[in-house]
């Protein structure tokens, strides 16, 4: 197997999309001839961490045996997808959203070194927002744009606002973020369900908090 040292170009992912697939097979014949523990021990010593070296981890991140198993990455194509911060799962109607921080990582969360060619630079997604049943994003959000462009293989999506509760959506709201580039590589991203409160429930809890402030007081 050639191990590729240099820039995740067209050729290199390819070997990766080819590399999760001959994962996937080896490990369901595995697994079909072989005891459990016996197929996991050759799974491992066909497939030890160095294989993975196309996804072009740094050279100091740590991860062992079972690290590898672990990982979707034999069970599909994608051999990347994203670390999101900031994201949380309560707020309020017209009330901006925190700061979601995107940043692509390789499938078993480990790293992905950037090189000065800006390999993981200019690679666009698109945000959109699903209730229970569909695309909602017309109606229920307020964003300066939908789809964004990573650089250094990071974005960060601002000023996100809810202009509905999702009471009236099935009773909450999921972030989707869609790779419109390398698609078949870059996992889709969802959110955890996002519940959005009306400006009602705001103003009762804030006087509710005002008050117990002022008897704290006392």
């Amino acid at each position: 197997r050639q191990e590729y040292m240099g820039v995740p170009d067209t050729h290199s992912m390819a070997h990766a999309v080819l590399l999760a697939a001959e994962k996937r097979i080896a490990m369901k014949l595995f697994r079909e001839v072989l005891a459990p523990e016996l197929a996991t021990n050759f799974f491992v010593s066909m497939y030890p961490p160095e294989c993975e070296q196309p996804h072009f981890a740094d050279s100091d991140d740590e991860t062992d045996d079972e690290s590898v198993l672990n990982t979707e990455l034999w069970k599909g194509s994608c051999w990347a997808r994203f670390d999101v911060t900031g994201v949380i799962t309560s707020h309020f109607v017209k009330v901006p959203l925190p700061t979601i921080t995107l940043r692509i990582v390789q499938i078993n969360g480990l790293s992905i070194k950037e090189h000065s060619n800006g390999c993981l630079s200019g690679i666009q997604v698109k945000l959109s927002v699903h209730n229970r049943w569909a695309d909602v994003t017309a109606e229920v959000l307020e964003a300066p744009q939908l789809i964004y462009t990573l650089e250094n293989g990071i974005v960060s999506l601002e000023n996100l606002v809810f202009i509905d509760v999702s009471v009236r959506h099935g009773g909450f709201f999921v972030l989707h973020v869609t790779p419109l580039e390398y698609a078949s590589e870059i996992a889709e991203w969802c959110s955890e369900r996002i519940v959005v409160l009306s400006e009602k429930v705001r103003m009762r809890r804030q006087r509710k908090e005002s008050v117990e402030k002022r008897a704290a007081r006392r």
